[in-house]
């Protein structure tokens, strides 16, 4: 398919594929090193390891895709991005993932409510009967902007794909 698209298309898909695999690698490095720094294991604990190793191997995934432009890659790409969009706590369950930067606004909703902000890299927060009664929601500002991005990438391969009569990425 690379063949097909222009310069500016290719090399978009380029960045957008090491910015993946940049935050899914950091990600799996710091999980990696907190299995290692974790002295008792129980099933649970397992199980979430291996959940959060899986989130970010899928941002690895999604970024290799894109850098050898796969037919899916953007499709991969925008639901690594929509994970990765709210992060919420709840009474007894807190999650919240990033794979590269994150910048999140939101509200926590206590007996007053405040306003919340934060920025990180690479992140993953899995917590079960945490007995917190707060309720926060945030939104990952810059998941959404690369989300609105793989949006425009997507229409702009669809039309130089259109333009040799070839099937449009997201059809594969």
């Amino acid at each position: 398919m690379e063949k097909w698209l222009s310069k500016e298309t290719i090399s978009a898909l380029l960045k957008l594929g090491v910015y993946q695999i940049a935050g899914g690698a950091i990600g799996a490095l710091m999980i990696l090193w907190a299995i290692f720094q974790t002295p008792v294991f129980n099933i649970t604990l397992i199980i979430i390891y291996i959940f959060i190793l899986a989130l970010f191997g899928y941002s690895i995934f999604c970024g290799i895709s894109c850098i050898q432009t796969k037919r899916n890659a953007l499709k991969h790409s925008l639901l690594n991005q929509v994970l990765q969009v709210l992060s919420f706590a709840l009474p007894g369950f807190t999650f919240s993932y990033t794979a590269g930067v994150s910048v999140f606004a939101g509200l926590v909703m206590t007996d007053s409510l405040e306003f919340n902000f934060s920025a990180g890299i690479s992140s993953v927060t899995v917590n079960t009967m945490t007995g917190e009664d707060t309720l926060k929601l945030s939104v990952n500002i810059v998941a959404v902007l690369l989300i609105l991005w793989i949006n425009k990438l997507n229409k702009t391969v669809k039309e130089e794909l259109t333009r040799w009569d070839l099937p449009a990425i997201d059809n594969a």
